[in-house]
């Protein structure tokens, strides 16, 4: 056994050993043979033919004691282990797992109770955390998580207490703690970020804790293109997870709305005749203690959006789905060059890579042409990474606000807002979005007089928007080629196409 890492993040190494036979289960499955494998923290080991196996040396983490996080480590591993198992034998495809459990530093842990079944195991595939108050205004002010998991048979289960196997962390216990079973407290200013871990999946929430900020109330109305009020909308301070919906006189009032985070932007929703109808303001200066005035906010229709690519698997139905946009087509750059009469047609432009673009450097030039003619663009990855990256003009100071720096890097999957209010965050749930990534994105730097809208928490630009506002840079892989682009993904690359 072995000790490593220094400090109150310590890790520790522990051994797992198992048994093989369970004298209540139905005799055919009862026993595992040498046919199995089996799995614990994603270690797999071959079931000996005796049935016994053994797993050595696993790493779990041992952050805290028994009272959470910020307690010290107790040499018990935060998080619960399972055990599942694999076999084929006889072209059955069978399933074993046991119940979760955690693991001591420098003990052997022999693991009963296991089930055998052929259906796959029920363990989390995702967990969504939600917190039921994101601002806290005074130090000792509580609140509560809830963690809903996602089952591989898209079955959810509520996971929030203890006793169903969640464990909870944050990322700083001098700003906020969480207990075993859920429960929140600030203890001191700033942002803090909360952990839910159960069966692998782990999920991500944001916390602020402003103590005594005044707090005010955003308030507008929301009207249709020619003016006539719009009630039933869906009315959001823009990061802040706090909404409303309009009165038939089209008003609204979002009460207890943080003063000290920046500049606030407001975002509305709603269906007209069947059709999606979105307006927004942004840029609006909290009033301490009063009314912040949104004053009107229009509602519209998206434009005409033309997605630019080497990709095979094109977003254009996902786009679709968003019901944002009167059109979304797709333009192959294997195939040909786009000229600017073409993309003059839209009011958007998605322009990313997968592939080496045929002509780099004039793809980069055509797309600095439709900027300058007042055309919106939205640039995504690969366009920042070497070799696949867009050239030409676009690269020059003053467009794109995401630049190849020529080091290619794996980013967390995360995203860290830094300007919450900014309306690309509109209806996204930043908890919630889950993005495909790997050691071929870009570690890009900024263009001067750009605006950095999101890191991935370790110093990666992810998301910025250029000076004049007319291109978004996305630090991110609009692809459907894999699942890992969830539905609040595309939610937010919708927005970054939004005018």
């Amino acid at each position: 056994m072995s000790l490593g890492g220094s400090g109150r993040g310590w890790h520790r190494f522990l051994a797992v050993a198992g048994l093989a036979l369970l004298a209540w289960a139905p005799p055919a499955l009862a026993q595992l043979t040498q046919a199995w494998t089996v799995t614990v923290n994603g270690q797999s080991v071959p079931v000996n033919p005796d049935g016994t196996f053994e797993v050595s040396d696993i790493s779990a983490d041992d952050r805290f004691g028994a009272d959470g996080p910020g307690s010290f480590p107790d040499g018990l591993s935060d998080d619960f282990l399972r055990l599942v198992g694999i076999s084929t034998e006889g072209d059955l495809t069978r399933y074993v797992y046991s119940e979760p459990f955690q693991i001591r530093q420098g003990q052997t842990f022999v693991v009963g109770g296991l089930t055998f079944t052929e259906a796959p195991p029920p363990v989390p595939r995702s967990i969504r955390l939600t917190v039921e108050d994101r601002t806290l205004t005074r130090i000792g002010q509580a609140t509560r998580v809830r963690a809903e998991a996602t089952l591989a048979d898209g079955r959810t289960l509520d996971v929030t207490p203890r006793g169903a196997w969640t464990s909870y962390g944050t990322s700083n216990p001098e700003i906020a703690t969480i207990d075993q079973d859920g429960r929140v407290t600030a203890t001191g200013t700033g942002l803090a970020f909360l952990t839910a871990t159960n069966g692998g999946a782990t999920a991500v929430a944001r916390l602020d804790v402003v103590p005594g900020d005044p707090l005010t109330t955003v308030g507008g109305t929301v009207v249709l293109a020619d003016g006539t009020p719009a009630g039933g909308a869906r009315v959001e301070v823009v990061g802040l997870g706090r909404s409303a919906q309009s009165s038939a006189d089209g008003s609204f009032a979002i009460p207890d709305i943080p003063t000290t985070l920046g500049t606030l932007g407001v975002a509305a929703r709603a269906v007209v005749q069947g059709r999606l109808l979105t307006g927004r303001v942004a840029g609006l200066a909290p009033v301490p203690g009063g009314l912040t005035d949104a004053g009107l906010v229009t509602l519209d229709g998206g434009g005409r959006v033309l997605i630019v690519s080497t990709d095979t698997s094109s977003p254009v139905a996902k786009l679709r789905a968003t019901g944002l946009f009167e059109t979304v087509d797709f333009h192959q750059l294997s195939t040909a060059l786009p000229t600017l009469a073409q993309l003059a047609g839209y009011d958007s432009v998605l322009a990313y890579t997968r592939f080496i673009p045929p002509n780099a450097v004039a793809l980069g030039n055509v797309l600095a042409d439709y900027v300058d003619a007042g055309g919106h663009l939205a640039i995504a990855t690969y366009s920042f990474s070497t070799p696949w990256a867009i050239r030409g003009r676009i690269t020059q100071p003053g467009y794109s606000p995401l630049c190849d720096s020529g080091i290619n890097r794996d980013v967390t999957g995360r995203l860290v807002p830094l300007v919450l209010g900014d309306l690309i965050f509109t209806g996204v749930d930043l908890d919630a979005l889950r993005y495909f990534h790997n050691f071929n994105f870009a570690s890009p730097t900024l263009d001067p007089g750009a605006t950095l809208l999101a890191t991935d928490g370790a110093g990666v630009n992810m998301i910025a928007r250029s000076a004049d506002g007319r291109i978004v840079a996305l630090n991110l892989f609009p692809s459907v080629f894999d699942v890992a682009n969830n539905d609040e993904f595309f939610e937010l690359v919708a927005n970054s196409l939004l005018r």
